[in-house]
C-alpha cells in the first residue's frame, strides 16, 4: 500500500498510525482531560483498544484505499496527537465528518489550529467534497476557538446529542463549505 504523508508546515505533518506508535497512542489517550473530549474512546485505554483500532483502520484503508486517521507527526516525527474522517463513500457523498485530539503536553501551541486547517485544505484539494463537518462537545471551548480560526460556521446545537459517562452532552455541530476554506 503506498505511504501517505500530508505535510500541515516546516514543523508538523500527518501520517497513518504504525505499531511503533501504540505506546504514544495509550499513553496520551489515558490523561483524563483528552478523553473528557472524545467520545468513542474506552477509559481507560489500553494497548489491545489501541491494536484493536488500528487493524479496524487498515480494513476501512483497504477498502477506500486511503487512510482515515492520521497521526499528527511533529518535525522528529513524533505522535502529538490524531485527526480523521468518519466516511461513508466519498463517491455518492459530498461531505465528510472530522475529528481530532491533541495530546496534553502539545495543548496551546497552536498545532491544532494549524492542523485542522492543513487538513482541510488537502480534503478539499484531493476530494470532490463540497462540506466538511465536526462535532464537538459544548463544553470544549478550545476546540470551538480551533474551528473557528479555521473559517468553519456554527450550524446548530444538538441537545443532549451523545451520550457519555452516563449523562447526556449537549454538542455544537460546526460547518465549513469549500468556498469558505482558509
Amino acid at each position: 500500500m503506498k505511504t501517505h504523508r500530508i505535510p500541515i508546515d516546516d514543523e508538523i505533518h500527518l501520517s497513518p498510525f504504525t505499531q511503533h506508535d501504540i505506546p504514544s497512542v495509550v499513553e496520551f489517550l489515558n490523561d483524563g482531560d483528552v478523553y473528557e473530549n472524545l467520545l468513542s474512546v474506552p477509559h481507560p485505554y489500553e494497548e489491545k483498544h489501541a491494536v484493536e483500532w488500528m487493524e479496524k483502520n487498515r480494513n476501512i484503508e483497504e477498502e477506500h484505499g486511503r487512510p482515515i486517521s492520521w497521526a499528527i507527526r511533529n518535525s522528529r516525527g513524533t505522535v502529538t496527537g490524531g485527526v480523521g474522517l468518519k466516511i461513508r463513500d466519498l463517491e455518492m457523498f459530498h461531505r465528510v465528518e472530522i475529528g481530532y485530539w491533541m495530546a496534553k503536553p502539545f495543548w496551546g501551541q497552536g498545532i491544532m489550529t494549524r492542523v485542522v486547517g492543513g487538513f482541510c485544505r488537502y480534503l478539499f484539494e484531493t476530494d470532490r467534497l463540497r462540506k466538511i463537518t465536526a462535532h464537538v462537545f459544548r463544553s470544549n471551548a478550545a476546540s470551538v476557538c480551533v474551528l473557528r480560526k479555521n473559517g468553519f460556521q456554527r450550524e446548530g446545537l444538538l441537545r443532549q446529542h451523545f451520550f457519555k459517562n452516563d449523562q447526556y452532552i449537549d454538542a455544537y455541530v460546526f460547518g465549513l463549505l469549500k468556498e469558505e476554506n482558509v
